[in-house]
């Protein structure tokens, strides 16, 4: 085979084609479901794919909107029931909203956000 010209991304940021009817603020963990994009909530079979950059509204039809995702390690608000303590320090966490994470899947409830980086003060630092 001879040479090829491959063309490259630098795997953090991609656009989704966002859910019906929804909105998707700028800050948020955006999630696919069912080949949608919307905001983190508490549900099973979501992926999250990173958060996002600006606040996109999609008032049409599933597809009609894009929404820009970067992946990446963030800042995100730590669940106040069931919180990310340090000893959870490289497991996964798991959606409890658009920007907040929990310590567990809430017996099956709740999607995976990403791995947690460190905890402090601030919140959970997750790798999405």
């Amino acid at each position: 085979m001879g040479e090829r010209n491959t063309i490259s991304r630098d795997g953090r940021r991609f656009s989704y084609p966002m859910a019906a009817g929804v909105t998707i603020y700028a800050g948020n963990v955006v999630v696919m479901q069912a080949g949608a994009a919307k905001e983190g909530l508490v549900a099973t079979a979501l992926v999250a794919v990173g958060v996002a950059e600006a606040t996109v509204v999609n008032s049409g039809s599933a597809g009609a909107s894009m929404v820009d995702a970067v992946a990446g390690t963030y800042l995100l608000d730590n669940d106040a029931v069931d919180p990310v303590g340090l000893a959870d320090i490289g497991n996964d966490c798991y959606l409890t909203g658009p920007a907040s994470v929990a310590k567990t899947n809430g017996t099956g409830t709740r999607s995976r956000a990403g791995r947690v980086r460190a905890v402090d003060v601030d919140g959970v630092w997750v790798t999405i």
